[in-house]
């Protein structure tokens, strides 16, 4: 099972955390899909046990529609703190810098370098996407 990145674009694998892409934090998405998909559950279940299959979906759509919304509200990379991490915590901090800005280059690589640390990338991946990060220069 795949979902698309929000900050890429990209097909990427439903399990982890991080895009391999562009290195953004996917538990949004995840969390609007399964809302997405368990309130058209419960809008089919309804639908049907009211008034047959018709009904079950409509309200499956309006279900799902109610599900994304909800789910993309609760958000949690909306509702991170801002206070930078501690030296030794071994942690990224998120900084409130408006979203159209781009983190510079060493903070880039740095980021890269904690996601293979903690096995979020494979080799190949971190040389791949170093090599990019390297090549906007």
């Amino acid at each position: 099972m795949s979902i698309r990145c929000s900050g890429c674009g990209s097909d990427i694998p439903f399990h982890g955390d991080v895009c391999p892409f562009c290195l953004k934090d996917k538990t949004g998405v995840k969390l609007t899909n399964v809302f997405g998909f368990f309130f058209g559950f419960i809008g089919m279940v309804i639908g049907y046990a009211v008034a047959g299959i018709s009904w079950a979906l409509v309200l499956g759509l309006v279900g799902m529609i109610i599900g994304f919304v909800v789910g993309s509200s609760l958000d949690p990379n909306k509702a991170r703190a801002t206070e930078p991490a501690s030296a030794d915590s071994g942690a990224i901090a998120y900084d409130d810098r408006p979203s159209g800005d781009e983190p510079d280059v060493e903070e880039r690589l740095e980021r890269l370098e904690y996601l293979k640390d903690k096995g979020l990338l494979s080799d190949s991946e971190y040389k791949m996407k170093k090599r990019d990060i390297l090549d906007d220069l």
